[in-house]
C-alpha cells in the first residue's frame, strides 16, 4: 500500500459532546465528512440527544430511544439529562455517584415521587 493510500484511510474523529445535543465528525488527510449518524430513532440521525434511560440494572438507553423507552415504561427508572455539567465534578464517577450525593434525576417514580 502506497503511503498516499495509508494516509486516505486515517481518519481523525471529532465528538461535540453537548449539554444537550452531541455530535460525531471525522476527517481524513484529504477531507472531513458530514456529521456522522448516532442516534438512528431521532428526527436528525447525525443528532444524538445526551440523555441516558436506565429502566433496570443492566438495561441503557440512549437518544432519541431513551426518550421513547422512558415514555414506554410509564417514566420508571432513572432519566439522565445534563451530565456534561459534572463532569468537573472531581468526584463524579457515573450517574449513580450523582444519586448518592441527593442530585435528582428529575425522573418519577411509579408512587409519584422524585427520585
Amino acid at each position: 500500500m502506497s503511503e498516499r493510500e495509508q494516509r486516505s484511510k486515517e481518519r481523525i474523529y471529532a465528538v461535540d459532546f453537548g449539554t444537550s445535543n452531541s455530535l460525531l465528525a471525522a476527517a481524513t488527510p484529504e477531507a472531513t465528512t458530514a456529521a456522522i449518524a448516532l442516534d438512528p430513532a431521532a428526527t436528525d440521525a447525525t443528532v444524538l440527544k445526551s440523555i441516558v434511560y436506565t429502566p433496570s440494572a443492566g438495561t441503557w438507553f440512549f437518544g432519541a430511544n431513551a426518550v421513547n423507552e422512558y415514555g414506554e415504561h410509564g417514566a420508571d427508572g432513572r432519566l439522565f439529562r445534563s451530565l456534561k455539567k459534572y463532569l468537573p465534578d472531581g468526584g463524579f464517577t457515573g450517574p449513580k455517584a450523582l444519586l448518592g450525593k441527593g442530585i435528582r434525576s428529575g425522573v418519577s417514580s411509579k408512587d409519584g415521587g422524585s427520585s
